[in-house]
């Protein structure tokens, strides 16, 4: 068979040399000397590889030559990279790999033909060996295959231009993965009639990957690397599907626990879990390639301005990574439990089938000596099988009288049987030897034997009542799995879509907030993670809330108090320029004093940007706040009996803390003038303070109007001002202090 198949090869290669020679023009054009030692140092290296490998699956060579084999091919392959790196000569130049979209294109286009490599090797033997075919058929099976792959050549190109390149390599990567499982699901299942288009489809799907992955790989090769680019691209090819060849064979023999017979239930399970994982493979197999095209998808679409919304397409959110992730948990764990059942089943049914037999088998034995009880001899056996046949044909319960279902493709054998008289003579059965495992039951005669009754081992399904059965199991579990695939799918997407509703709301509250929308907020729905996350999210935008309104306060307090001074600058200039006012030493001395507040005010906010940076320069060292209060006090206490205001002490003799002395002495100023400022008259301020362990307390106690409890929280907050009890203009204009306490000590 294997010589038939190599010898009708000759004719066919020289119809196409003499095709050749009568129908292509004869081109010429400069050509470059021809690189000897480089093709010699690559066949060396590719050669005695391959035989190491042959070699290492056990054609008689020492684990010493193989070692010896594999050396000798690496070492000329490296030599042939030394030769190749600066040789503008050489069969394959290194400066190829220098375009990023050949070396991304030709990885994906390995990767991506191993998978397509399985197709034309498995589909012939599936259909075969699987499902019975005759060669003539799974031959002409093919023919769709073919003509899907030669029409879809004609209109690639606008595929690609309309679409561009990595819509078109995922779709069709996807698109691969799901006709291989059609074809699969609509075999297994019966519908012969529908595997012609299945297989059409599968040829336009492969040819456009085919296409856009040849095309994408050279397309920005430079002219004088062309030729070699394409040259290695099609070794790689070659290569690539010779391994896809090599796995789908690992993965029958993997999947193959029995003898493979054909169309046998466990052989049929075989296939379709080799059809599986080479689904399974299609998918990632152009991811790499992708990513190459998705940098050059602009360049060869005619909906480059749409690029992004495509790309958002093509990347799914949060919700489609969760329900993907679990989606496919969910099939990976119901494909096993499938597998793990059928296994289970066939097993048992496999036990149950040879129990069966074995019951036949006794059967047929005690017919077949009560007719050598009758007859005395074995005469009425000899040349008459039909006799024994008819005896198992009683034994049979196949309900021939019920509607025949669908066609079942050709069966290749039953179980098969001998009579075998005392000596070990075959009686009845076919030509084949007996086999030496075969089940073997006596012909007894009056407790005497006078032959035996043998089977072939049952190791799969040979009675139609048992294949029918097989099969119907087979369909009703494969029904199951696609119910529960939708069931799972349902689920994943609800659940999806529940665990992640939250989650969108804060992106979308996060969003707004972003935007500067502060009164935006989120409705906790759980107390799980996500509950706190919403109630941390109010809280934030609370607070943002809160000190955009204390800026906006801050700004107005501000802008207030630099009015006022320049208010009066500019009235006293007018004045003096119009002449109503004369310019004396008193003149001067206002507008001096107007100056020392806008600086003050100016020092102040300079001071305070610069805490907000950090950059505050403090010189801390050990310092007696009692000194610092009495002149604070000292300073203030005209200006205090000036407005009937009372300032009392109540001191210790020493109280010392590390801190920086001016800072103090500011903060204390600031205290002091507040009070000043806003003490209604007749009132009094009382300073005391003490100290417990490590801790010191500072009071100052003011009468009224004073704060509410609630304003008193926010004392030392940044940009507070309390608007209680202040008359205008003097509203807005307490300041509670800086909240520098903390910094300055």
């Amino acid at each position: 068979m294997a010589l038939d198949l190599f010898l009708i090869n000759i004719p066919v290669g020289i119809i196409g040399a003499i095709a050749t020679l009568m129908l292509m023009p004869n081109y010429t054009m400069q050509t470059r000397r021809f690189d000897l030692s480089g093709f010699l140092l690559l066949a060396v290296g590719m050669a005695v590889l391959t035989l190491a490998l042959d070699g290492s699956k056990g054609t008689g060579l020492s684990p010493l030559t193989i070692d010896g084999l594999v050396a000798v091919g690496v070492v000329a392959l490296v030599l042939y990279l030394l030769h190749a790196r600066n040789n503008n000569r050489a069969l394959f130049s290194l400066k190829l790999f220098r375009t990023r979209t050949f070396s991304l294109g030709l990885a994906g286009s390995f990767a991506g033909r191993i998978g397509s490599g399985m197709l034309p090797f498995m589909t012939p033997v599936f259909l075969q060996i699987g499902l019975g075919f005759s060669p003539f058929h799974a031959g002409l099976m093919m023919i769709p295959m073919v003509l899907g792959s030669m029409g879809m050549k004609r209109i690639v190109v606008q595929v690609v231009n309309r679409f561009g390149y990595r819509r078109v390599l995922v779709a069709t990567t996807l698109g691969l993965s799901l006709v291989t499982l059609l074809f699969m699901t609509t075999a297994l299942l019966g519908w012969y009639y529908v595997l012609p288009f299945v297989l059409f489809l599968q040829g336009m799907v492969n040819s456009t990957r085919f296409s856009s992955m040849n095309t994408l790989t050279l397309k920005d090769l430079p002219d004088n690397l062309a030729s070699s680019g394409n040259s290695l691209l099609s070794m790689i090819m070659q290569l690539s599907m010779s391994i896809g060849v090599t796995i789908a064979g690992l993965l029958l023999g993997l999947f193959g626990s029995q003898h493979v017979s054909v169309d046998s239930g466990t052989t049929q399970t075989v296939f379709m879990y080799t059809w599986l994982s080479m689904a399974f493979y299609h998918r990632p197999s152009g991811v790499h390639l992708c990513q190459s095209a998705e940098r050059y998808a602009s360049k060869c679409s005619y909906f480059a301005a749409k690029k992004e919304r495509a790309m958002k397409f093509w990347r799914p959110g949060i919700t489609g990574k969760l329900f993907l992730a679990i989606f496919a948990t969910c099939i990976v764990l119901l494909i096993s439990m499938h597998w793990a059942v059928r296994i289970s089943f066939e097993r048992g049914f496999i036990d149950y089938i040879k129990h069966g037999n074995e019951q036949r088998l006794q059967l047929l034995s005690d017919a077949l000596g009560e007719q050598y009880a009758q007859h005395g001899n074995w005469r009425f056996l000899r040349n008459n099988d039909r006799f024994v046949f008819q005896i198992l044909r009683s034994f049979e319960h196949d309900n021939s009288e019920d509607k025949p279902g669908p066609g079942m493709p050709p069966h290749g054998w039953r179980t098969q049987f001998w009579v075998v008289d005392q000596n070990n003579k075959v009686l009845v059965g076919p030509r084949a030897p007996i086999p030496p495992d075969g089940t073997r039951r006596p012909i007894l005669v009056n407790g005497a034997e006078v032959g035996a009754v043998i089977a072939s081992p049952v190791e799969r399904l040979t009675r139609n009542t048992d294949i029918n059965f097989d099969k119907q199991q087979r369909q009703t579990s494969w029904l199951i799995v696609a119910l529960a695939t939708l069931l799972a799918a349902l689920a994943t997407f609800l659940l999806a879509r529940g665990l992640l509703a939250p989650v969108k709301r804060l992106v979308d509250g996060t969003h707004k907030l972003a935007a500067g929308d502060f009164t935006t907020r989120v409705t906790p729905t759980s107390e799980d993670e996500l509950g706190k996350l919403a109630q941390d999210f109010n809280q934030l935008a609370s607070t943002l809330e809160k000190n955009q309104q204390m800026r906006r306060d801050f700004m107005a307090d501000i802008s207030h108090e630099l009015r006022t001074p320049l208010a009066v600058l500019r009235g006293e200039l007018e004045a003096i320029q119009d002449g109503v006012r004369k310019f004396t030493p008193e003149t001067v001395a206002s507008l001096q004093a107007e100056v020392g507040t806008l600086t003050k005010l100016v020092d102040d906010l300079h001071q305070l940007s610069m805490s907000d940076e950090g950059a505050l320069a403090y010189q801390k060292a050990p310092v007696d706040l009692i000194p610092l209060l009495e002149v604070a006090g000292g300073a203030f206490r005209e200006r205090f009996a000036s407005r009937g205001l009372k300032l009392q002490f109540s001191l210790p003799d020493s109280i010392t803390v590390f801190g920086d002395r001016d800072r103090l002495m500011q903060l204390f100023n600031n205290l002091l003038e507040n009070s000043l400022r806003y003490t209604d008259s007749g009132g009094s301020l009382q300073i005391s303070a003490g100290q417990r362990d490590k801790t010191v307390r500072l009071t100052f106690a003011d009468s009224a109007p004073g704060v509410s409890d609630d304003q008193l929280q926010k004392l030392f907050e940044r940009f507070f001002l309390s608007h209680r009890r202040f008359p205008q203009p003097c509203q807005r204009r307490f300041r509670a202090g800086a909240g520098d306490l903390p910094e300055h000590c």
